[in-house]
């Protein structure tokens, strides 16, 4: 399965992403606002292991690696996927094509893929409410803030909240408008 926009390509996963996957997860910068925060990496073979089964599988789940002129960048995708809804995800892993549109771009593959090719009625996510750019880009893409889990996470010793976001088909469909915001300027 391949999805393409003007920069951004979303492809099936394989073995030879593993090696950006494991430098990805092992930079605190990038794992600051992820379930990894302040903990230790993850192991190479658990990553193996997870390619291998999205490679091959017909779990309910989509998961896709992000390419920007042929270069892995980053990774995300729909899990959980049933007939109503599915959770999205995704992680910018090359730090300097974050914070320049290509989040915005490939959810919007994404959202594209999950309402119009697999009918979905809601696509949610859970995002720490401290990660000021991706709430803002998850606001601009007609996600609705449902429910503040207050003391999710700790990290660092530090208690952190979380918003669960919520985006339905018809609020997508309705024919929201990026034109007054420049892309570039979404995901900072």
């Amino acid at each position: 399965m391949e999805l393409r926009g003007p920069r951004v390509a979303l492809r099936t996963p394989g073995l030879g992403d593993a090696d950006r996957l494991f430098q990805w997860f092992a930079d605190p910068e990038v794992t600051r606002f992820l379930p990894l925060a302040g903990r230790d990496h993850l192991p190479m073979e658990a990553i193996r292991s997870f390619l291998q089964r999205v490679s091959v599988s017909n779990r309910p789940e989509l998961a896709v690696s992000i390419d920007v002129n042929g270069e892995h960048v980053g990774c995300g995708g729909l899990r959980g996927i049933d007939v109503e809804s599915a959770e999205l995800s995704i992680v910018i892993g090359e730090r300097r094509f974050q914070g320049c549109g290509i989040a915005f771009e490939a959810i919007t593959l994404l959202l594209n893929y999950a309402f119009g090719v697999i009918r979905l009625n809601r696509v949610w996510l859970v995002v720490r409410a401290d990660n000021a750019p991706a709430v803002r880009l998850f606001d601009h893409l007609g996600f609705v803030r449902a429910e503040l889990r207050v003391a999710a996470v700790v990290v660092n010793g530090q208690q952190k909240d979380k918003w669960k976001m919520v985006l339905t088909a018809s609020s997508w469909q309705s024919g929201w408008s990026t034109s007054d915001v420049p892309v570039d300027s979404l995901d900072r």
